[in-house]
């Protein structure tokens, strides 16, 4: 065995801040913290001592070395696996299905989803183990066959949003308006289902009250977000904020991308966080939400059951009336958002950063062990 192995990490596109590049830092940092030389290669967005390019990596490809594959869409990556003598670990973030691109300006995304399930036997193939962000996740590997699985949950210091001092002006606009504040944090795409955010909102004016508001914090797609969503709280009849300075007396505000100053404010003044998404690999903002003891609710589908737990209330938005009582009740019943603030905060606890980081090294030093 190679006393030394290095253990580096491959993945299609790397984004410094979104949950697949923040996982694949923290990664990084975990084994650096070992003792061993580990870096980060991708085909897009190599960032200067962060990241290397894909084509770097082809010299550490070799027996005694470890692999980290970051598998989540269609790419030329799984194709760096056939050529690599090196333990390959596939670190599985689930590939949205390609139904939830449907229009003209998606095909390449929709494209790139299908490549990614076409290449699901070969990276099976090329696999020696697994590593899931979730159990949905790898339960979707082992109905491929996948051998040699277990769970490890997205990797970060969940806790650190905490510690950012928020930003004066969101807060100080938030303050402004003194009716109940939803939130939901993701990317505005179809899977995500802000239109059904919306919907629900419609509802809740109709026929309970118009004491909300609904904050979006999202890099919007430019056709489904830029354009469908923006119709749509038109056609509600909805004021609207898309740009900076938001209005004081919106009731659909859609941020765009934020930093995190900005994302501690928001966070900080939610009074529900709403997740009506359709699919979900593990879901990063519902862990936010509850480490600022926000009371959740949410759709349950795909991954979000698993990662919220018992850390929220979980509704079937296909019954608009069962979902429109959970939210009228995380609003108005004091009892039940004192109940679910703390089994928000409780669930949270499930995702310490110990914990995250003892499951990890256990995980590593047993593939280190096999080679």
């Amino acid at each position: 065995m190679n006393r030394s192995p290095r253990v580096d990490q491959i993945l299609p596109s790397f984004g410094y801040y979104d949950a697949i590049g923040t996982d694949t830092r923290t990664i990084r940092d975990l084994i650096r913290a070992k003792g061993l030389k580990s870096d980060i290669f991708a085909e897009e967005g190599v960032l200067p001592g962060e990241c290397r390019h894909l084509s770097e990596y082809t010299p550490f490809a070799t027996r005694g070395n470890l692999l980290i594959h970051h598998f989540s869409v269609g790419s030329l990556v799984p194709y760096y696996l056939m050529g690599a003598g090196a333990t390959k670990v596939t670190r599985y973030h689930n590939i949205t299905p390609a139904k939830f691109f449907p229009y003209p300006h998606t095909s390449f995304a929709k494209s790139k989803c299908k490549q990614g399930r076409d290449q699901l036997p070969l990276v099976r193939d090329l696999s020696d183990c697994f590593w899931a962000a979730s159990q949905y996740n790898a339960d979707e590997l082992e109905a491929h066959s996948f051998k040699n699985g277990a769970v490890l949950p997205l990797m970060r210091d969940y806790k650190k949003l905490l510690e950012i001092e928020p930003c004066k002006k969101t807060t100080e606009f938030l303050q402004k308006d003194k009716r109940k504040t939803l939130l939901f944090v993701g990317r505005v795409v179809p899977n995500k289902a802000h239109h059904d955010l919306l919907f629900l909102l419609k509802q809740y004016y109709d026929f309970v009250d118009n004491d909300a508001r609904l904050i979006c914090v999202g890099r919007p797609d430019p056709y489904y977000g830029g354009v469908l969503v923006k119709s749509l709280a038109a056609e509600y009849g909805m004021r609207t904020s898309f740009d900076k300075p938001y209005g004081l007396h919106s009731d659909f505000i859609l941020t765009g991308a934020v930093n995190e100053h900005e994302l501690a404010s928001f966070y900080q003044h939610a009074d529900v966080f709403v997740c009506l998404s359709d699919h979900e690999g593990f879901c990063v903002p519902l862990v936010e939400a509850m480490n600022f003891k926000i009371p959740i609710l949410a759709h349950k589908a795909a991954a979000v059951p698993e990662t919220l737990g018992e850390g929220g209330l979980l509704v079937d938005k296909n019954k608009p009336l069962e979902t429109l009582q959970g939210l009228t009740k995380l609003l108005k019943d004091q009892d039940e958002i004192k109940k679910y603030g703390y089994l928000s905060s409780k669930r949270a606890k499930d995702f310490d950063w110990e914990t995250l980081e003892a499951k990890f090294s256990s995980y590593l030093d047993s593939v280190l062990a096999r080679i």
